[in-house]
């Protein structure tokens, strides 16, 4: 008889906790760093996207010259016109580039520049730092298991690599 599949419900609520005990133990250091940078989350989840990343925290380096608009639209969730005014504070910022695409000149592009990229890699090993810090205080087989478990998982979701989920229009 096979193995009853787990009851996932469980994993988001476990994620936000263990969310929050690491920002609780940080004393809120990541969300500060954003509140005095002047960045916003979705300014920074737009960020990681455009560092080529399938999710903040992981970035690797762009594989491709930009991405356009509509895609950033689409990766974010978010409105082309809000997709619009968040890149517009992060090219004031001097974080990332636009351009118009030379094979259409109706098409934006966009992309990180060098500054943007640090900006992406500090926060990434300031939110490294801070999760380092929080687990320090389990003990090592635990600290193994949980890193063991959670390669196997990204490992995994990586191989899989289907379809992003579509939200339809006018979803809340």
């Amino acid at each position: 008889m096979p193995k009853p599949l787990p009851d996932l419900r469980r994993l988001p609520l476990l994620m936000n906790r263990l969310h929050a005990e690491v920002g609780r133990r940080s004393g809120g250091k990541g969300l500060q760093e954003l509140h005095d940078l002047g960045l916003s989350m979705p300014q920074m989840i737009a960020m990681h996207v455009l560092m080529g990343s399938d999710a903040p925290g992981c970035p690797r380096p762009q594989a491709e010259p930009g991405m356009g608009m509509a895609a950033l639209s689409e990766a974010l969730h978010l409105s082309p016109s809000a997709v619009t005014t968040l890149v517009d504070r992060l090219v004031e910022r001097q974080l990332v580039e636009r351009w118009e695409n030379p094979q259409d000149r109706r098409q934006k592009q966009v992309r990180l520049r060098p500054e943007g990229i640090e900006l992406v890699d500090r926060m990434t090993r300031s939110r490294a730092a801070e999760f380092a810090t929080a687990l320090s205080d389990l003990d090592a087989g635990l600290q193994t298991e949980l890193l063991d478990v959670l390669q196997r998982v990204v490992d995994a979701l990586a191989a899989a690599q289907p379809e992003p989920a579509r939200i339809p229009p006018g979803t809340p």
